[in-house]
């Protein structure tokens, strides 16, 4: 039987991946923060194994290191595992070269429990890291509840190398301090911090993240391919993201149809959105900001909510890449018939429905005489399905059972 020092290095890193599982792509990485995203528990075990594999040796550690470190996914990041993290980082700076995942999500402390004492070698620590990266930090920033986040930023200005990053911090509340604020200030050099390997990242904070905060991140990551932001406040038309993003999703974001237009002013390839919080009054912005990337754009969530008294012309035809859609049930299923379902652009193939307020016989029936019209028309069948139900949508069996 060959050993595992002799066998070439490919197939070790395969052999080691078993130990945790295979890495979950960007995608699942970034639309979560739940815990079954990983299978946890198989992870932290092959961790654990792999750890003390390079403890044995110096060869199985040159091999094992670079999975070991390659995807640092902490669910509860507290002050000493973050201190901890960056320890190992800086005395191992190579290992630090590995990671290409990060997934940090900040431990929510009880408001009643005291700060813990963090030692005075460890804030030391921490200063020399912060002038080392040419940054500056207030001298008490270890009595605070937003230390966690100091702490956190580090460990994203520290992994370079890392392609994708799910970070969230803790919550706004009382006394806090601008997220990612030293990389504003206007009496240091902060142009060290760069995140050109960057392409997926997504960033929450309880209590709303405001754009104005994130932008430097972004101004510092061009080849940022896919960004999620959760409850971010956008409050100006100054705001930019990179010409090299493909993936867009806003979720419960307080941003307007013209903002998002600036947003994107400089975006000319974008494949994918998510833009979840519009109103019917901002239908017509809404529709116009997004019918720029027509040409580019291959899946859209939108909800529109129309109703048979709210008419909008909602030119989706003219979407000539588009494949897949996700909207709410309630725009269908009028009974003179939905101008939304008339304006599907022939190359959509998937249909996504959520149905807020529930599903109502009579609107299901409606909805699917449109779909079997539709099907009729362009001889082409459309895969629907509605939220929280496993299966497509038939809608032949649909109209079958309100017929017997």
């Amino acid at each position: 039987m060959a050993s595992l020092l002799n066998l070439p290095l490919e197939i070790t890193h395969q052999i080691l991946s078993e130990l945790t599982g295979s890495d979950p792509e960007p995608y699942d990485i970034l639309r979560s923060y739940k815990a079954e995203v990983l299978d946890t528990e198989r992870a932290n075990l092959g961790l654990s194994s792999m750890a003390k594999l390079c403890q044995t040796c110096h060869q199985l550690r040159v091999s094992v290191e670079p999975r070991l470190y390659h995807f640092v996914y902490i669910h509860q990041a507290s002050v000493m595992c973050l201190l901890s993290l960056l320890k190992n980082w800086i005395s191992r700076p190579h290992c630090v070269e590995y990671t290409r995942r990060l997934v940090i999500k900040a431990e929510q402390r009880p408001k009643q429990r005291a700060l813990e004492t963090i030692a005075d070698q460890d804030i030391i620590f921490i200063s020399n890291l912060v002038a080392r990266l040419g940054l500056h930090l207030r001298n008490d920033w270890h009595e605070f509840p937003w230390r966690v986040d100091i702490l956190i930023e580090l460990v994203m200005f520290v992994a370079r190398n890392a392609r994708c990053m799910n970070i969230s911090f803790t919550p706004k509340e009382g006394i806090y301090r601008g997220s990612f604020d030293w990389l504003l200030e206007d009496d240091y050099n902060t142009t060290g911090i760069r995140f050109d390997h960057l392409q997926h990242l997504r960033l929450f904070q309880k209590g709303r993240l405001s754009m104005d905060e994130i932008q430097p991140v972004i101004d510092r990551a061009p080849n940022l391919e896919s960004l999620y932001l959760d409850t971010v406040r956008f409050t100006n038309h100054q705001n930019r993201l990179p010409a090299s993003l493909t993936n867009l999703y806003l979720s419960g974001c307080s941003i307007t149809p013209s903002m998002l237009e600036s947003l994107t002013t400089d975006v000319n390839k974008l494949r994918h959105l998510k833009y979840d919080t519009p109103g019917p009054r901002q239908l017509g912005p809404l529709i116009k900001a997004i019918a720029k990337h027509k040409r580019t754009l291959k899946s859209l969530l939108v909800y529109f909510h129309l109703d048979s008294e709210f008419g909008i012309d909602i030119p989706l035809y003219a979407f000539g890449k588009l494949e897949s859609l996700t909207t709410d049930l309630q725009s269908f299923g009028f009974e003179s018939g939905s101008q939304l379902m008339e304006s599907f652009p022939t190359s959509l193939r998937e249909l996504r429905l959520v149905p807020f307020g529930g599903l109502s016989k009579r609107r299901l029936k409606l909805f699917a005489a449109e779909l079997k019209a539709r099907e009729e028309q362009l001889c082409k069948d459309l895969f629907v399905y509605i939220d929280g139900q496993e299966e497509r949508f038939d809608h032949r069996s649909v109209l079958q059972m309100f017929t017997e």
